[in-house]
């Protein structure tokens, strides 16, 4: 009779899970005091845990410091430029990026999160942008990513505040600079439809970098005897794949353009209608039905902006350091918690506290976070 093998356990435990999230905000802060760190960072993840404010943290606290104090801290930790808090923070998010990610070609998404804002500029109207309203307002500060979407991974790799004044094109070229220093190899870069023009299709092309993204359905409507002009020929295309030559700069650009048919439903009526979707691609070529299934993994970016709402500080200040930090806070967060799954260490036979994680939710992993470390694995990381 075969033997019935067992399933090894892997977990970790909550010391292990401090070190890895205390060893990456580490990169970010300034050479600061060994004794205001660890409160800083047990307040900094109470607040995230609530979803909550510094303040109301400070509050929480047995040893209640003043929440003044801890801003003022926290500010003299943190860089005083924007650009190198970017810098710091890039390198936490890829810190001990697992080999695993690393090997092979890799499906990127790239996209912007608006978060909303209510208020006046700190120094300078160029640090928000405007969009549509949304819960009240039409400012916003905005942060661009950049995530490997893969076998239903989400890890973000790069991350860039977008400022009034910058172009989708500036946008895109800091990304670029960040993902040439890891050396990653790229499959296709899924990018949104605010990113189809020109000019960011001749940026891509100039780099070599393959992409899809949805086409914008630009030009003159049909309206007999005229017929329509630029993308929206493509509305009454066949299903297929066409080329496509687009002047940019006084630059004859070519590009794919696939066209698919998808029916759906409407959700009251009941009735079932044709909805064409056109893509533009370069240097990538699939069947439309795999197209369109290879865009859909893009949205898994939308999941991690999900988490990301779920573990960024909230918070009044104007200041858009102190905003660019809470949310890099809150993806860097998520990347430990995706480090621990993909990476899978062993649980410790003397560590009874460990830890499944195949059951270790996002959420479960920040309430280890808030928690104070208990006596012995305090001594234990002493040692």
């Amino acid at each position: 009779m075969r033997r019935k093998q067992s399933t090894p356990r892997h977990g970790v435990c909550q010391r292990q899970i401090h070190e890895q999230a205390a060893q990456r905000l580490a990169t970010v802060f300034n050479p600061t005091p060994t004794h205001r760190q660890p409160l800083l960072l047990q307040l900094l993840f109470w607040a995230a845990l609530r979803v909550s404010t510094l303040a109301a943290a400070c509050r929480r606290h047995p040893d209640g410091p003043c929440d003044q104090t801890v801003r003022t801290a926290l500010l003299q930790a943190l860089p005083k430029r924007l650009s190198t808090l970017e810098r710091r923070c890039n390198q936490a998010l890829v810190q001990d990026l697992p080999r695993r990610l690393r090997r092979g070609k890799r499906t990127l998404a790239i996209d912007w999160h608006w978060v909303p804002y209510h208020g006046e500029p700190f120094r300078s109207e160029n640090e928000l942008r405007r969009s549509k309203p949304e819960q009240g307002t039409t400012t916003f500060h905005v942060y661009a990513t950049v995530a490997i979407v893969h076998h239903g991974e989400r890890f973000t790799i790069a991350l860039t505040a977008v400022q009034a004044g910058d172009s989708n094109v500036s946008v895109l070229g800091r990304l670029i600079v960040q993902l040439r220093q890891l050396d990653l190899k790229i499959q296709v870069i899924l990018l949104d439809r605010q990113f189809s023009n020109g000019p960011v299709i001749a940026l891509l092309q100039d780099e070599g970098l393959p992409f899809v993204m949805p086409a914008m359905f630009r030009g003159r409507a049909p309206k007999p005897p005229r017929k329509p002009t630029g993308f929206r020929v493509f509305q009454k295309a066949q299903p297929g794949w066409y080329t496509y030559e687009q002047s940019v700069a006084g630059t004859k650009r070519k590009y794919s353009v696939c066209v698919t048919w998808k029916v759906v439903k409407h959700r009251r009526k009941q009735t079932k209608h044709r909805k064409v979707q056109v893509f533009i691609a370069w240097k990538y070529r699939a069947d439309r039905d795999v197209l369109r299934e290879l865009y859909r993994r893009r949205f898994g970016i939308e999941t991690s902006y999900r988490q990301l709402k779920r573990a960024r500080i909230r918070t009044s200040t104007r200041n858009p350091l102190l905003r660019f930090f809470f949310v890099a806070v809150a993806l860097i967060l998520q990347n430990v918690w995706l480090w621990l799954h993909l990476v899978v260490w062993n649980a410790k036979p003397n560590c009874a506290e460990s830890v499944e994680l195949k059951t270790l939710r996002f959420v479960d992993f920040l309430d280890l976070l808030a928690q104070p470390l208990p006596p012995e694995q305090v001594n234990e990381s002493n040692t």
